[in-house]
């Protein structure tokens, strides 16, 4: 079998759907059908490539990622069950395009006239991890199309080769959170250092590794696996582990917390917003639910914004 065969042999091209998407997600995972059925990443996922119009999944493994590789070094390599170190990149086109189609592209087009056909048409990918609950790993997506109340000031872009073919994305990476190597102030960490380390040149770690950072100052009694969460000064060592400053803002005033977050979008920092998650519809003295970091990349603007200085501030 010769090297274009091996490739081909790696390869699974079906139509998008929704349907089709968390079946794929329960094959090249570990979690179940139950599972994918209730994971609010698979349910954003409907709406948003309905979105994006995407017509064709393209299944590329197994596949080296190196965030992943990383983490399964530091802590699944260790684990009593045997976790694969490699995973699985899903790639979405908004062109319908066929198994043999694509073989065809693979075996008889020239690459240069491949990658203007499909780079086109390209939305971008998803990397699938070997696990039974965190399986979303390094995403990036084609973000909604802008327009007037929608504004993504930091997209970088993303280099892609899919079996020879080059393409490229323009996204902010994303990857869900966990409770083992990276949970949400880590993941969002992670989110901005692949905009800052482009911004300001420092090395971008993987989620483990800025886990480490944030917590090589733990009390000789705390583990820093499985990690639950940072706190605020954690956070402020990981930053400051890659070379920033951190800079702590606490806008109480919601029109604060509003300009500042577009101050900087517009300048290429993604903030990171800390707050509490409520769940409205539970009795009041269940309502909160924990604390929660997320990276903001962008914002919208759906009104006209008033004068600063006729904004009362409480």
């Amino acid at each position: 079998m010769n090297g274009q065969q091996d490739v081909c042999a790696l390869l699974r091209v079906c139509p998008y759907s929704h349907e089709n998407l968390k079946k794929l997600f329960v094959e090249f995972s570990k979690a179940t059908e139950e599972f994918i059925e209730a994971k609010l990443h698979a349910i954003f996922f409907k709406d948003y490539f309905i979105e994006l119009e995407a017509k064709t999944i393209v299944v590329e493994g197994p596949y080296t990622d190196r965030d992943f590789l990383d983490d399964h070094g530091r802590y699944y390599l260790k684990c009593f069950r045997n976790i694969e170190k490699t995973t699985f990149r899903f790639h979405f086109f908004k062109v319908d395009i066929s198994e043999d189609q694509f073989r065809s592209f693979l075996e008889k087009e020239p690459k240069e006239k491949c990658s203007e056909i499909l780079g086109s048409n390209y939305l971008g990918f998803i990397v699938v991890k070997p696990l039974m609950q965190t399986i979303i790993g390094r995403t990036c997506l084609k973000t909604y199309d802008e327009s007037t109340d929608r504004h993504y000031h930091i997209r970088h872009r993303y280099n892609v080769n899919l079996f020879g073919i080059d393409l490229t994305v323009d996204s902010l990476a994303f990857q869900e959170q966990d409770s083992v190597v990276a949970a949400c102030a880590t993941s969002a960490l992670w989110s901005a250092f692949h905009a800052t380390g482009r911004l300001f040149q420092h090395p971008i770690p993987s989620p483990s590794a800025i886990t480490e950072l944030a917590t090589r100052t733990n009390p000789l009694d705390k583990r820093r696996f499985p990690n639950h969460g940072l706190t605020a000064e954690q956070m402020a060592h990981a930053i400051a582990g890659v070379g920033l400053d951190p800079e702590p803002i606490n806008a109480e005033d919601f029109y604060i917390l509003k300009a500042t977050v577009c101050a900087y979008i517009s300048v290429g920092i993604p903030p990171i917003l800390g707050g509490w998650l409520i769940d409205t519809t539970r009795k009041p003295n269940q309502q909160w639910l924990g604390m929660h970091a997320v990276t903001i990349a962008g914002f919208g603007i759906n009104q006209t914004i008033p004068p600063c200085g006729i904004v009362p501030l409480k």
